[in-house]
């Protein structure tokens, strides 16, 4: 094979590789467009989900007017789920909720709408008792 032949057949093999580098970035970029959308998908899904488990207290439970949620501290001294809170003031309540483990000797009261929680505010000091029934 003479220098020109063997020239002409190296061009042909490098037209060959680009071609079909040419075919895979293709094929890559169409992969990359369509990955986005499934995993925007899958990403709602898992927000639905994840906002239909928030309806739910720590007891299983839907928060409702008259329900606390009660801080762990409070929980290990027996304050659980389902049980008699009477709070001074206020009334008589059932704990169906935990608090997050930094709060302290804390009672957080579930009210139906934000104006009658501010309404409420923060009330330290006021007493609250566990009812036995």
């Amino acid at each position: 094979m003479d220098l020109p032949d063997a020239l002409e057949a190296y061009a042909a093999q490098l037209r060959e590789k680009r071609a079909l580098a040419q075919e895979k970035s293709a094929l890559e970029a169409k992969a990359i467009a369509d990955a986005p959308k499934v995993e925007f998908a899958k990403q709602v899904e898992r927000a639905k989900d994840a906002l239909s488990i928030q309806e739910f207290a720590a007891c299983l439970t839907r928060p409702t007017p008259g329900t606390v949620a009660v801080s762990r501290d409070l929980e290990a001294k027996g304050w659980t789920c389902g049980k008699r809170v009477l709070v001074e003031g206020y009334g008589l309540l059932v704990a169906n909720d935990r608090m997050h483990k930094r709060k302290r000797n804390q009672l957080d009261v579930f009210f139906g709408s934000t104006e009658r929680a501010l309404a409420f505010g923060i009330q330290p000091g006021r007493q609250a008792a566990l009812v036995e029934m």
